[in-house]
């Protein structure tokens, strides 16, 4: 059945791996027309709601968005805030205002995705990287991570910078596991890329070569 199937459809059976990623338009257009506005509307009193990120579960009948609200005052942008929502088309809704340090900095949503009934959200505010996760029946929860991470299946892994070991949070419970070393993880191809000042640094284990 190799090749059946979409990272969407995958998610809920822990099939997907995911790094850094932009916004998928077209996951946002359709999050839009599902919920019948527009992926920027008005919301009165001179603010603005724009979807930044967004996906669906047909399974569940349900979309899970990021949704920017803000407000211009005299050319400059004065009120913002970021809410992660969930909504069935017919029925429940819940959101958490997401964990950001300073919200005129912004929020990059860097993956968004349904793992059965709940939502894992990853993105990176002023300061920190945080995964999240968010349920119709399940108190939201987030860890903070490195920029530099790796999404396999029922894992996240993730490594900061100079760290000897690759941390690692069960998807989507948010649980430590047992950290792995460098080379454990670079065998398990595991070991995610590191920047430093816009830079790759090539730290994963070489495989020996035939003399």
């Amino acid at each position: 059945m190799e090749g059946q199937f979409s990272q969407r459809d995958l998610a809920p059976v822990g099939g997907l791996r995911a790094a850094r990623q932009k916004p998928d338009p077209i996951g946002i257009e359709a999050a839009a027309l599902a919920l019948g506005r527009g992926v920027k509307a008005a919301a009165g009193f001179g603010f603005e709601v724009e979807i930044c990120a967004a996906a669906m579960c047909p399974r569940m009948g349900a979309v899970a968005f990021l949704e920017s609200r803000s407000k211009w005052t005299r050319g400059s942008q004065d009120v913002i805030a970021y809410t992660l929502r969930l909504r069935e088309l017919v029925g429940r809704a819940t959101s958490w205002e997401v964990e950001t340090d300073n919200p005129y900095c912004g929020c990059d949503p860097q993956f968004i995705e349904w793992f059965g009934d709940v939502v894992v959200f990853v993105y990176r505010e002023k300061h920190h990287a945080y995964v999240a996760r968010v349920g119709f029946d399940h108190r939201p929860d987030y860890r903070s991570i490195a920029d530099d991470w790796i999404l396999d299946a029922r894992e996240i892994v993730y490594r900061r910078a100079h760290a000897p070991t690759v941390e690692r949070l069960s998807i989507p419970d948010l649980e430590a596991l047992p950290p792995l070393s460098a080379e454990e993880a670079g065998e398990r191809d595991l070991l995610p890329e590191q920047f430093f000042w816009g830079v790759r640094c090539h730290d994963a284990p070489v495989a020996a070569r035939d003399s």
